[in-house]
């Protein structure tokens, strides 16, 4: 009796699971997702796939982060066959993610899930990008900055970017491709900072992603600067007065012999020691060193009327009207003006004076006083006569 009851007891227990199968029925699965293509982009991923020609789906449901994110495509058919879908994520974190697909029809039965890996870019991926290198980063003389680049390291990069400030605020930016190897700036001051960076496109990449940014200080470089640019200033008081066309223009025409000289008119009215001469150099430079030479068409050596005891003065800047005569007639200029040269008497050479007096008189100035207008106040000459002769001048300054 007791193994008659275990027999019935086990013959219930079949019954049940086999009516929980048959209660539940036949399994139905939806059309699988086919030809699934990924490509990642910056903190984003562009998703491909086909589906074929299961009228039933409904919708794709694709899921990452082991099913915790996931979403939903709907499937709009218009004719019966194959159906190309694509669809795009975005602001993933940078990470490598295992997306899964599948579909589903309206009752909810879903297809057999397929697999996808993928990687996507981000944040760090970028820091460790790295900008083209700039093998040398120099000051020309004609006030260009030249760039030589370094060959490109890295078949991603695409090209290269410099930006800057310009002097009047703008932002500036230049494209530099791969096959470029020396750049050239212009408008670039001393002291000016350039940002260089190159844009990468990885292997299989949706997006460009720029390098990290590299910054270049302009230096400065020592040079005369060009005469072209030079040109009188007129302010009140200054003699500008000349003998026969020799003007304040003669003494930065490259010649020191007469007639390329400046020459005033002796005792002209209204002029005497002290007398002025004011010019503008055409650019801002950090003033290095000033040269100044006399009329040398002559064998004679210290005379006549090249100035012998004169200041030099200097500012980046005009703070008043020329015609103002309250402002350049009185001392109130100096206050906007630096004095760099205070010669209380060039003194006569002791040995070969005419080698000496043809050669000039060399200043270097201290501290790269930032510079562009000149101010040569003449106090006195070798001569005595009312008059000033200069054969010519050079500035050098850092630029």
């Amino acid at each position: 009796m007791a193994l008659a009851g275990i027999v019935l007891c086990g013959c219930d227990s079949m019954n049940d699971i086999n009516k929980k199968w048959y209660d539940q029925g036949e399994k139905t699965y939806t059309g699988m997702v086919e030809n699934i293509s990924l490509t990642a982009g910056y903190e984003r991923v562009v998703m491909n796939w086909e589906l074929g020609a299961d009228p039933r789906i409904t919708q794709v449901v694709i899921s990452w982060n082991e099913g915790r994110d996931s979403v939903e495509v709907p499937v709009v058919r218009t004719g019966a066959a194959p159906l190309a879908m694509s669809h795009t994520i975005e602001n993933l974190e940078e990470d490598n993610y295992i997306f899964v697909f599948c579909t589903k029809d309206a009752a909810g039965n879903r297809s057999v899930p397929q697999e996808e890996a993928v990687t996507v870019f981000g944040r760090n991926y970028a820091s460790n990008l790295r900008p083209r290198g700039i093998s040398s980063f120099s000051k020309r003389a004609d006030g260009y900055v030249e760039i030589r680049w370094s060959d490109v390291s890295s078949t991603a990069v695409q090209y290269s970017t410099l930006r800057w400030t310009a002097a009047d605020g703008s932002q500036m930016e230049r494209k530099v491709g791969n096959a470029e190897s020396l750049t050239l700036l212009a408008g670039l001051e001393k002291g000016m900072t350039v940002r260089a960076s190159s844009v990468y496109l990885p292997e299989g990449s949706l997006d460009e992603m720029e390098s990290q940014v590299r910054e270049y200080t302009v230096p400065g470089l020592v040079a005369e600067m060009d005469k072209k640019l030079f040109a009188a200033v007129v302010c009140a008081g200054d003699n500008n007065t000349n003998a026969g066309g020799r003007d304040l223009s003669r003494i930065w025409d490259g010649k020191t012999p007469n007639p390329n000289i400046l020459h005033t008119l002796a005792n002209a009215a209204g002029f005497s020691f002290p007398h002025y001469f004011t010019w503008d150099i055409g650019r801002v430079c950090g003033l290095t060193m000033f040269h100044i030479w006399p009329r040398t068409d002559s064998s004679k050596s210290y005379y006549d009327h090249q100035p012998r005891i004169f200041e030099l003065w200097v500012t980046d800047e005009l703070k008043a009207d020329t015609g103002d005569e309250s402002y350049w007639k009185t001392d109130a200029w100096k206050a906007d003006w630096t004095k760099v040269i205070d010669e209380t008497g060039i003194p006569t050479a002791t040995a070969d004076a005419l080698a000496t007096w043809q050669a000039g008189w060399e200043y270097e100035i201290a501290g790269e006083v930032p510079a562009r207008y000149f101010r040569l106040v003449a106090k006195a000459n070798w001569g005595g006569e009312n008059v000033v002769n200069i054969g010519e001048v050079s500035i050098w300054g850092n630029i």
